[in-house]
């Protein structure tokens, strides 16, 4: 018999690396990395890895050549400026090139584009909606000359053309309201408009002006934020540098705040509902007192009362069931705690993936741009606005002092509008298809790569001696991109496909309304449709999360490493389940820490450095820092939360191994625990087997001495011992 101190395993010394599988990208033969003498032989950085999915990658190529000539062609076909700078009621863009019709003044200068807006106080509604159809460039914004009297005096803008049926005779709009330039549009100012004690035409203007009102507010505050910005940036840098400090010093203290936290959150949430439903009785017997007793009311608060203690039994019983599952949880969320203090730079990979997302933003934005600018010229005849105050035609008064009769307003005029291609509705959801898809592989390359260093981390060596290799980061991301580019496309296009159904569904319920069919059973139907896909959108995100994870431990394509993920999860489904909510509770615990700190750091800075004496007192300061340290919390809980999930299934996975030596060692203890009681299990499960051998074949043997002389005898009891 070999003694155990002299045996050997390929689990202590593994005798073959296995990262360097063949190459996805460049092909050719295996190579062989420097080895980790304590890393497993066949899981994390030793893992044999070849291109995963080759065919999901093959056609994330050509779908996206495929694009790139849509975008040439859109390219050739579509004008932005059209959308941009904007296009006048002769179709002219404002500004460049030269206008199908002869203006006074140097049409390079007019690339202003005003909009002729009237009301009609008869109906009390502003016409706006009939203007955006009628703009005219100017290079300046006009304003009506200032009037004592009801009317003000008009300044009339020559709209460039002849009324229609009299080309003697200029068009020329009325111009009510003083308006300023914003976005290559004049932007009207509806309180310009002197309504001297009308109450028809304030109430019209008021009405009209709410948002108008709340965009002006707003302005004059973003103003003063802007002024305190100037003056107080470096408040703003301390709240930032504060957040990444504490987002630090949180997770080093984490491992020893998380069975606090939890336990104070279960003796919180059991005295909670206990606490409720005493309130809910003693409500009940202040109904009952009351003269006459509010019977009615009374039956309906003792059920509540009833019910609140029912559910908070439930849950003692549950937390006494689960009650190891818990301490798992607690132990995987400590543990998850070390890897980014052992690998500090996974902090910056969301950082570099909303960098890499800014190029696909830019080239969505434009495509967007191009394919809504499609289209060809239509002449229509449109009726001139008319400005009427009881339902009648009324007469202004020019700025020159002479009478200006409305009558023009009830000619019309010829209109040239672009007729956009029926075919652009499905080139933007073809183009939001893209943007999704392109979203979704670059988080689920960050996710991939965060992953590999938690896997890098915790089968890198037994115990709780870990020690991820150098480099990890690179490393992780290297072999993300060199192996598994084809699994996250796959992965990620199903996300995107199921994300653009979901806007084509909206879409569509659009289009219905506005055809009258939106009944309630249409409505009815649609509100379960979008249920269905956002329950789908959630399901295969969670899929995609954990098939990712074991494509990291052990290199597998996106299909088996899905399967294998919810087999590990499904025998582990009570952990898992106590894993995902008390790492919820942890992580907003402490987004809500390390907003709370910073801002009040900030608050307390900006009156030690007199930042505070701004109209608003700093509070814009605390604001934005408060708004940046919480961008700061969630990305430090994003990374925070990719760990736990991967070493949740490393630990699930280190279960199934013949020696799951490469647990940490408080995690360890649950594992020899789990085998123990399972020895135990089979050993008592053969011992009741034993005994009922034993029981049978008492009989048996008695029967046989009996029948010793009696071969016809023997020969049964010979037939049933071979049953």
């Amino acid at each position: 018999m070999q003694s155990p101190a002299l045996s050997f395993s390929s689990h202590h010394f593994p005798t073959k690396t296995r990262l360097g599988a063949h190459n996805c990208a460049m092909g050719g033969p295996k190579e062989a990395p420097p080895a980790l003498g304590k890393a497993h032989p066949t899981l994390g950085i030793n893992a044999d890895r070849s291109c995963s999915d080759k065919l999901a990658l093959l056609l994330w190529i050509l779908i996206w050549l495929g694009f790139g000539y849509f975008c040439i062609t859109i390219f050739k076909a579509g004008d932005p400026d059209r959308l941009l700078l904007g296009t006048d009621y002769l179709g002219n863009i404002c500004g460049r090139g030269s206008p199908n019709v002869t203006v006074a003044g140097n049409w390079s200068q007019m690339r202003l584009l005003w909009y002729p807006i009237t009301f009609d106080l008869a109906k009390k509604k502003l016409l706006v909606k009939e203007a955006l159809k009628l703009g005219i460039c100017v290079p300046t914004c006009p304003a009506p000359v200032p009037s004592s009297s009801f009317l003000p005096r008009l300044t009339m803008i020559d709209t460039y053309g002849t009324v229609s049926g009299n080309a003697s005779v200029p068009a020329q709009w009325p111009v009510l309201f003083r308006s300023r330039p914003s976005f290559g549009r004049c932007l009207p100012n509806f309180f310009s408009f002197d309504c001297q004690n009308s109450s028809d035409c304030l109430q019209t203007l008021l009405n009209s002006n709410d948002t108008f009102a709340n965009a002006e507010e707003l302005t004059e505050t973003l103003n003063q934020g802007i002024d305190e910005f100037r003056t107080g940036w470096p408040s703003l840098v301390a709240g930032v540098t504060i957040a990444i400090v504490f987002s630090f010093i949180w997770l080093l203290v984490l491992r020893r705040l998380v069975k606090p936290v939890v336990v104070l959150t279960g003796i919180l949430v059991f005295v909670g509902l206990g606490f409720l439903g005493y309130v809910f009785w003693a409500w009940r017997a202040s109904k009952l007192a009351e003269d006459p007793p509010q019977l009615e009311t009374a039956k309906y608060l003792f059920i509540a009362a009833i019910v609140t203690w029912v559910l908070d039994f439930i849950f003692l019983c549950v937390v006494i069931f689960i009650h190891r599952d818990v301490l798992i949880a607690c132990d995987v969320i400590e543990e998850a705690t070390k890897v980014p203090v052992s690998i500090p730079s996974m902090v910056l990979i969301p950082v570099v993936s909303f960098v890499a997302i800014i190029p696909f933003v830019v080239l969505a934005l434009g495509v967007a741009l191009y394919i809504q600018s499609c289209g060809d010229v239509l002449s229509i005849t449109l009726p001139r606005p008319i400005f009427s105050l009881n339902g009648t035609t009324t007469n202004l008064t020019a700025a020159n002092g002479a009478a200006t009769a409305m009558a023009l307003a009830n000619t019309t005029v010829e209109v040239k509008q672009y007729e956009f291609k029926n075919w652009r509705i499905y080139g933007h959801l073809g183009n939001i298809f893209m943007f999704l898809w392109a979203f979704g592989l670059i988080n689920a390359i960050a996710f991939m790569t965060i992953s590999l260093c938690a896997v890098f981390w915790y089968f890198s060596a037994p115990g709780d001696n870990k020690d991820p290799p150098t480099g990890a980061v690179i490393r992780a991301a290297g072999v993300t991109l060199r192996y598994h580019l084809g699994t996250l496309a796959f992965g990620s296009f199903i996300v995107a496909l199921i994300q653009t159904i979901r806007i084509a569904c909206v879409v569509i319920e659009q289009k219905l309304r506005e055809a009258g069919l939106d009944g309630d059973q249409v409505k009815f139907l649609m509100k379960i449709l979008h249920c269905i896909l956002a329950c789908l959108e959630r399901i295969v995100k969670f899929i995609n999360k954990n098939a990712y994870i074991v494509c990291s431990m052990n290199g597998k394509s996106f299909i088996p490493a899905a399967r294998e993920a919810l087999e590990l999860l499904v025998s582990n489904a009570l952990s898992v389940g106590a894993v995902t909510v008390i790492g919820e509770i942890v992580m907003t615990f402490g987004k809500v820490l390390i907003t709370v700190v910073s801002g009040i750091s900030v608050y307390y800075i900006n009156k030690a450095m007199g930042y505070d004496q701004g109209l608003t007192g700093g509070m814009i300061l605390v604001v934005i820092v408060l708004f940046l340290a919480f961008l700061v919390a969630c990305l430090f809980t994003s990374v925070f939360s990719v760990c736990i999930d991967t070493i949740l299934l490393c630990y699930c996975k280190d279960k199934t191994e013949v020696e799951p030596a490469y647990a940490p060692d408080d995690l360890k203890s649950y594992i020899g625990n789990a085998q123990k009681r399972a020895l135990e299990k089979n050993a008592s499960e053969a011992a009741k087997h034993e005994k009922a051998l034993k029981q049978l074949a008492h009989p048996m043997t008695t029967l046989q001495k009996h029948v010793a002389g009696e071969p016809d005898a023997a020969t049964k009891i010979g037939g049933l011992e071979m049953l």
